[in-house]
């Protein structure tokens, strides 16, 4: 019985294949530190965000009236009840891209005077609950760094994927009627 090359060549390529799958990570190879979580305080010193003690939510007070909050659906029901600008952040925990737009997504929110809550909706990550999972259906939302921004007549001004930046942030902030 004669082996063909190609069978011979097949075998090899799955045999490596199947050894770069088993390899265990570089011990120089390092993951992104995972988001913290809202449940834990932020020592003063590193200018973290400050928790409600009574809702335990991650909460921005800025120099007008706009609040960044951890997204709950009383909350986000009540916005929209009081007509309020909405902007949706769907964040997920281990995401790269959603750590470092947040810090730029914040800074924006806080020097806004506008009457703007700001909600960070998590998605698709350990923290994610069905309220959060029923929004992020009802937005056909498909990326986690994900940003609506909602009118306060409740319709879509525009939505961004990916990394904004501060001027983008601050555009579409302008934009909200």
């Amino acid at each position: 019985m004669k082996t063909s090359p190609v069978f011979f060549a097949t075998i090899t390529s799955l045999a490596l294949l199947g050894q770069g799958c088993l390899a265990s990570p570089s011990p120089s190879a390092t993951l992104p530190e995972p988001a913290l979580r809202e449940t834990s305080q932020t020592p003063p010193e590193e200018g973290g965000p400050k928790i409600d003690a009574d809702e335990n939510l991650l909460s921005v007070n800025t120099a007008g009236t706009a609040t960044y909050s951890v997204y709950t659906k009383d909350a986000y029901e009540a916005a929209r009840k009081n007509g309020n600008p909405i902007i949706l952040f769907f964040y997920a925990n281990w995401c790269p891209t959603c750590s470092a737009e947040e810090p730029v997504f914040r800074t924006e929110i806080s020097q806004t005077a506008r009457a703007i809550k700001a909600f960070r909706v998590n998605y698709k990550d350990t923290d994610t609950d069905e309220d959060e999972r029923s929004l992020a259906k009802t937005f056909d939302i498909f990326l986690q760094h994900t940003f609506i921004y909602l009118n306060s007549d409740g319709t879509e001004y525009t939505r961004t994927i990916g990394t904004q930046g501060g001027n983008t942030i601050r555009r579409n902030i302008k934009g909200l009627r």
